[in-house]
């Protein structure tokens, strides 16, 4: 399953940058973007007329000194989490500390245990020690260097014709080791989700999103310098010198600027339209003639997913446009794209030399310095690869029935609220109310851990004393994981058994449009967002909020355009459709005029106008609740709620992800959601004049 493998390039470039737990990550996003400005899509323009507002950005660490206090009628955000915004600076190796981070902390106190504790049994048990221990023996790696990944180096340098690349693309060798010039693997069927489909995506680009080779921006630029940094270094523990290194880095890269302007850019994934974009079913015969140059079905084949019944195909033009490229003519940019992308996806594999000079690459790139300890590292690396195993095994130790049944009522008590808020927006029909209320009765909960799990006791790894690996494990892993996929393949999809390839030991929830549910997993039921013993006001600010903005997703700019079981389909008339965009760009209106960064470009509010929709329905279905408590007090739970969001980061990181992240930042999060509430107001005496006043005509309410 070698998407499990580029996955992890990424995912482990940010674990070791100790990344910032960005609020829900949710598994259904969709947001329209604003045109991109003259520096691009994902970057900060310079303009010494513009300042920040309509408050400071007190994500960027530093940014709130002694002289920065402020009224909450002012700023709420900073007078609520001023201490922690001017105390709280970076630890080593970390690019952003806030509330996540603080629970994220709990839970890998507790991971830790798991991974050391002898006395723990079971098969998962003994895996996720095995694995945390062959990730520390520096040793052994270091005595292995990269002899082990040479063998698989030395194939691409053979290449030598366009047939030769084609034979190994195809090959086992290129399917378990290489680096594909596609993305191939099961999701649900979009248009029947109960089944699973084979999905196409497109080629890996170092500098994530497509825009920025057209218009590199400061985003961008870190990132290239990265890429050519890390490239160079691997290439050279390769064995070639600096000459030979540089150009093939030239050619790789070469390859990627041809074929990015074909691809979809963050800001076209980010569109409520993307859904239709990249709804393409197609055969297995059509794939072919699409693609006859590149062996893409020849790939399929060698993966054993060939028998698929049902094939998506993301992005047409980019197969095309791969086709057009893979010519004898471009052999050495093709052969230099592959070559640089295996030594990139396994550099991280390799002996403590390259892991750090790869590490201090990434912390130079996103302004982080000092390093995470070891531990941590290894524990990320088990999280990733071994996410069930983990998760069976946190679950068992840490999380009581007691719990689930809390989380459930509460998520029950917001489904009721929700349908209050439905039931009496004015702006809908009868018609699409009624298809709402329908949705809104079929979506599933799932709370901290299934009933079902994956069984893996199949799944083995070589021990030390065996002769077995790090580099090697990884791959024993990769293969029990890809004949788990071959499986599946037209088959439907277990829902009961739904934490499959999911950690439950992140601090996160989501809402997945493909199954109409809800996923309040086992990691966030900790620190500001649950506890048993919490207050009412502080469950409903927490968990609760979470909870309603989870639900709001089903609603949303890209879950409004999925029926009740999980499918694609329009179940809006036209006329509720339009007004309900309506009332979405009045949000995205509002973000327009923010300015994060002093000498910055104004917020690109269609970016996270789903997400930012979530936070406000979910405060205000929370409050539905709250008017049925006696003695609610508001203002502990509008501190509670603000402390949910309390963050510093980077300034590299911020300006990353203003542009690469559908979540607002979290000051905004606080301050623009909280001042469109009438309770708010009430509470705090908001008047006119206040910096967190907006005229009732202009306050979002879109649910």
């Amino acid at each position: 399953m070698k998407k499990l493998v580029l996955m992890f390039l990424a995912a482990v470039l940010m674990l070791s940058l100790a990344g910032c737990q960005r609020g829900e990550q949710d598994a259904a996003q969709g947001a329209q973007v604003s045109e991109p400005s003259e520096t691009g899509s994902s970057g900060v323009a310079e303009s010494a007329e513009k300042k920040m507002t309509p408050w400071i950005n007190t994500n960027v660490v530093g940014t709130v000194t002694a002289d920065n206090q402020a009224d909450l009628k002012d700023d709420y955000n900073l007078a609520v989490n001023y201490d922690y915004l001017k105390d709280t600076t970076l630890r080593e190796g970390r690019v952003c500390e806030d509330g996540f981070q603080e629970v994220q902390d709990i839970i890998d106190k507790r991971l830790l245990r798991i991974v050391t504790d002898d006395t723990i049994e079971g098969h998962d048990a003994k895996l996720l020690r095995e694995l945390y221990a062959m990730w520390l023996d520096w040793d052994a790696r270091n005595a292995a260097g990269i002899s082990e990944l040479m063998p698989h180096i030395e194939i691409i340098q053979q290449i030598e014709t366009l047939e030769d690349l084609t034979k190994y693309l195809s090959s086992e060798e290129g399917v378990l080791y290489g680096a594909s010039l596609s993305g191939t693997g099961l999701t649900a069927d979009m248009e029947d989700a109960r089944w699973y489909c084979l999905d196409i995506g497109g080629t890996p680009l170092s500098l994530d999103d497509s825009d920025e080779y057209e218009n590199l921006t400061s985003v961008g630029e870190r990132s290239l310098k990265a890429y050519r940094e890390e490239a160079g270094l691997l290439l050279g523990k390769a064995g070639y010198d600096k000459e030979e290194a540089e150009a093939i880095i030239d050619n790789a890269y070469a390859f990627e600027e041809a074929l990015a302007p074909s691809m979809l850019s963050t800001a076209e994934t980010y569109s409520p339209d993307v859904m239709e974009k990249i709804l393409n079913k197609v055969t297995m015969e059509e794939l072919a003639e699409m693609s006859p140059n590149y062996p893409l079905t020849a790939i399929i084949n060698t993966m054993g997913l060939e028998n698929s019944e049902k094939i998506n195909l993301e992005q047409p033009e980019w197969l095309s446009k791969l086709n057009e490229l893979y010519t004898e003519e471009n052999l050495e940019q093709l052969k230099s794209y592959v070559l640089v992308q295996t030594l990139l996806t396994y550099g991280t594999f390799l002996d403590e030399e390259t892991y750090r000079a790869i590490q201090e690459i990434s912390h130079e790139a996103f302004g982080i310095t000092g390093s995470r300890p070891d531990e941590e590292l290894a524990l990320n690396t088990v999280e990733l690869f071994l996410q069930t195993s983990l998760s069976k095994v946190y679950a068992r130790e840490y999380v009581t029935e007691e719990m689930r049944d809390d989380v459930t009522q509460i998520i029950n008590e917001s489904i009721e609220a929700y349908r209050t808020m439905l039931t009496s927006e004015e702006w809908l029909s009868d018609e699409t109310r009624e298809k709402a209320l329908e949705k809104l009765d079929h979506i599933t909960l799932n709370v901290a851990y299934p009933d079902k799990w994956e069984d893996t006791e199949k799944l083995q790894i070589t021990a030390r004393e065996d002769g077995g690996s790090f580099y090697n494990a990884i791959f024993e892993i990769d293969n029990y994981l890809r004949e788990q996929e071959k499986a599946k393949v037209n088959t439907e999809i277990d829902r009961e058994s739904w934490a499959d390839d999911m950690s439950l030991t992140d601090a996160n929830a989501f809402y997945d449009s493909s199954t109409n549910a809800i996923y309040i997993i086992a990691g966030i039921l900790e620190g500001n967002f649950y506890s048993p013993d919490m207050t009412e006001e502080e469950k409903l600010a927490g968990i609760g909020t979470v909870i309603g903005h989870e639900l709001s997703h089903a609603f949303d700019t890209n879950g409004a355009q999925f029926d009740k079981d999980g499918n694609f389909a329009n179940w809006w008339t036209d006329e509720d459709y339009a007004a309900f965009h309506e009332h979405a760009q009045k949000l995205v209106n509002y973000y327009n005029t923010v300015v994060p960064f002093d000498g910055g470009e104004n917020y690109p509010g269609n970016n996270v106008q789903g997400e930012a929709i979530a936070d406000m329905a979910g405060v205000k279905c929370m409050l539905l609740l709250a008017k049925e408590k006696e003695n609610f007090d508001y203002d502990a739970f509008f501190r509670a709620y603000s402390k949910l969001w309390k963050c510093v980061c980077s300034r590299e990181y911020c300006e990353l992800i203003i542009y690469q992240d559908t979540h607002p930042m979290d000051y905004l999060r606080i301050n623009i959601t909280l001042m469109q509430l009438p309770e708010f107001y009430e509470t705090y005496d908001i008047k006119e004049g206040d910096g967190m006043y907006m005229a009732e005509e202009d306050r979002i309410s879109v649910w």
